[in-house]
């Protein structure tokens, strides 16, 4: 920004956010875009109050902050406001909406923040009712349980009777949340139609 006292007050709210002071960062950010309405840093401060407000746990906020940057003619803000609303439509179960916002961003995502867009991802498959694609998410974005979580899918997939779609997800579902190969197992066997089906060992 070429203006010094816009400059000076963007960098208040980014310091307190940094710090983790989000209250005071919310309020800095809030009073900045309303003091420099016109200032090229706002969509940035934008881009803060719309974490902000995944932050606080406000994912409608979240949306009406930053949907007017989803269409905004700078790529670099556009992108990163497309990867927090897809946050926010996952919190909310809008779970196409956050695939179609944040599949086109996993080819270009640091490494840093590639396994957390897979993650939603897979979430979001899962709920969507395609409990293979969850796996293969899941396996990609590095979780050590994708790979049995795998082998769980297919046998669900190939089991006769079929099993039921819902079984299959609150199949996955206990399996992701499980932490050690252990708890998974003990997971499973909460499913007796899967171990009868002989696919995976309890």
């Amino acid at each position: 920004s070429p203006d010094k006292a816009a400059l000076r007050a963007f960098d208040s709210g980014r310091q307190l956010f940094r710090a983790e002071e989000y209250p005071r960062a919310e309020a800095a950010f809030v009073s900045f875009t309303q003091r420099f309405a016109k200032d090229p840093l706002v969509p940035e401060a934008t881009l803060f109050l719309g974490q902000l407000a995944l932050i606080e746990k406000k994912p409608e906020l979240a949306l009406s902050r930053l949907s007017p940057l989803a269409a905004t003619a700078n790529e670099d803000v556009r992108k990163r406001a497309h990867y927090f609303l897809a946050v926010a439509h996952h919190r909310l179960g809008h779970d196409a909406e956050c695939q179609k916002l944040l599949q086109p961003l996993v080819s270009e995502a640091a490494p840093e923040a590639l396994a957390g867009s897979l993650v939603l991802l897979a979430e979001s498959s899962e709920r969507l009712g395609d409990p293979r694609e969850a796996a293969r998410l899941w396996k990609q974005a590095g979780n050590p349980n994708a790979g049995l979580a795998e082998q769980l899918v297919n046998g669900l997939q190939g089991s006769s009777p079929p099993a039921e779609g819902d079984q299959a997800r609150a199949a996955l579902n206990a399996f992701q949340q499980a932490g050690s190969l252990q708890a998974m197992q003990a997971a499973i066997a909460q499913y007796p139609f899967m171990t009868e089906e002989g696919f995976i060992q309890a």
